[in-house]
């Protein structure tokens, strides 16, 4: 499994269409994934909200004396961990990480946590995983947040190396994971947006990561703090290597011969015929 560019010259180009609406739930969220048109897709959640907590003792002091108050101290990691990827009110799936509560509201956003007064960063990334290399060129959307609205999109080589990442570590990890990422705006009303992925339309690969806008995977301005949406589907290619041409005919030897004598036989009647 690989990260790969196509080369018009050499290759066909295969379409299809994923519309993660058309299927049920548990299909889509299901680990085995579904068969579109022979490639088979799966999907699962990410989010860097991993985090430590401790238990410190603390001196308050009032007028009338001190005592000693446990407090809990939360430190964000910047790490990746999975989290819950949902159909959200039938717009398309959202994803719940671990430090939100649950219910039917969730987006894929980068809003962030306030857990114990220590606010963590919190980047939402479905990851598509395909059983052969294509190209994801479009994402629709069936809900989003409306004004100044990014996707990022991250292709990589494999999918093992994720968790207990950092997102940075991704993109500059160019030995097992091959990063190639960028960011896009988000057109079209609020309940049927999308994002054309052209500047990645040469890049094939069986992992990709879709989700809120993270300057690290590309920065195209506006702020990567305020984007929310639901995806509803997707669009992507696959390679078709064309067959080689078939090789030259070959005439077999006696069937040579055979047109040899013939020529040569013409050849003596012309010189008997003009004698």
């Amino acid at each position: 499994m690989h990260v790969s560019s196509a080369n018009a010259e050499d290759t066909l180009i295969k379409e299809y269409s994923y519309d993660l609406m058309a299927h049920n739930a548990s299909d889509v969220l299901s680990p085995s994934g579904i068969d579109i048109n022979g490639v088979n897709v799966s999907i699962s959640a990410w989010a860097d909200t991993a985090t430590s907590s401790q238990t410190d003792v603390q001196w308050q002091c009032r007028r009338w004396g001190c005592y000693p108050r446990q407090v809990t101290v939360t430190h964000d990691l910047d790490t990746v961990e999975s989290a819950t990827a949902q159909l959200v009110n039938g717009w398309g799936y959202g994803i719940r990480n671990d430090l939100e509560s649950g219910g039917s509201h969730q987006t894929i956003d980068n809003y962030g946590e306030s857990i114990n007064g220590t606010f963590v960063d919190s980047f939402e990334y479905l990851l598509f995983s395909f059983d052969s290399e294509v190209n994801i060129s479009q994402i629709d959307f069936g809900w989003h947040a409306g004004y100044d609205q990014q996707v990022s999109v991250v292709s990589i080589a494999n999918s093992a190396e994720i968790e207990s990442a950092s997102w940075s570590s991704i993109v500059s990890n160019q030995t097992t994971l091959n990063a190639i990422s960028a960011s896009f705006n988000i057109v079209g009303s609020q309940n049927n947006g999308s994002a054309n992925l052209q500047s990645l339309s040469n890049t094939y690969s069986n992992y990709w990561l879709v989700g809120a806008y993270n300057k690290t995977f590309g920065d195209i301005g506006g702020h990567d703090y305020n984007d929310a949406f639901k995806i509803s589907s997707i669009q992507f290619e696959s390679k078709l290597t064309p067959p080689p041409p078939p090789p030259p005919t070959q005439v077999s030897e006696p069937g040579a011969l055979a047109l040899m004598s013939l020529g040569l036989g013409l050849v003596l009647y012309r010189r008997k015929r003009g004698v």
